[in-house]
């Protein structure tokens, strides 16, 4: 059944928090967080921002986000509730990216659990899908990361960033059959921006691919498209 709150709304104290956060007030923010959870403990996007804002702005090490993430995990839990795929997405992303500078192989073993953990509670995440890819295209395991990107791609066909992603993975693939790889690139960046004319990420990854090939004028015109 439903549990009550024991305080405020949360969803409105974690809106406020991120306003805050947003115009620089950290201290406010961690503290509009921290009464989110305290008025529901198992409010997982607070649990969420709470990780991101003292790992990113802070500059707490992975293990202060590790806290709040499993904090979320045992709190889902102790009520009975789904865990959470955007909780799972989160600290797989933490653990590649801030874990990986204390152990690399332990770190991406950790974030590779966490996103699989994300696609058991949702089938459909493309954003688990997504951070997964290119976490294995920057590993250097492009057929992984081909087949996340794919996957997402069998039911979310319009997702700029997974195209964007795709694209930049096959750019970086070795060894590269120039013709042959270069044209599929170029679609995958069209494909892209036919999803989202004004996606603004997709123009500049396009046109610096483009500028590689030697097409200066090319990667004017785009990135001059892109403004229009």
């Amino acid at each position: 059944g439903h549990i009550p709150d024991l305080g405020p709304n949360p969803f409105l104290l974690q809106a406020l928090g991120t306003l805050e956060q947003k115009l620089g007030n950290l201290a406010t923010a961690e503290e509009l967080y921290l009464q989110a959870i305290r008025s529901r403990p198992s409010h997982a996007a607070a649990w969420v921002s709470l990780a991101q804002l003292r790992t990113k702005k802070l500059r707490q090490g992975a293990k202060a986000g590790r806290a709040c993430y499993q904090s979320a995990e045992r709190e889902l839990m102790r009520i009975g509730a789904k865990p959470s795929s955007f909780v799972y997405t989160a600290w797989a992303s933490m653990e590649y990216k801030k874990g990986g500078r204390e152990d690399d192989a332990k770190s991406l073993r950790k974030a590779r659990e966490l996103y699989q953990k994300a696609l058991d509670v949702d089938p459909r995440c493309s954003v688990a899908y997504l951070g997964l890819g290119v976490m294995e295209s920057e590993c250097g395991n492009y057929d992984l990361a081909q087949e996340c990107f794919e996957e997402v791609l069998t039911f979310d066909q319009r997702n700029s960033r997974v195209l964007q992603a795709y694209a930049i993975m096959e750019s970086r693939r070795e060894p590269r059959v120039e013709e042959v790889d270069s044209r599929r690139v170029l679609d995958l960046f069209e494909r892209a921006l036919k999803a989202n004319p004004r996606d603004a990420g997709v123009y500049q990854a396009y046109a610096l691919f483009v500028v590689e090939l030697g097409d200066i004028d090319s990667a004017r015109s785009l990135l001059r498209k892109g403004t229009s």
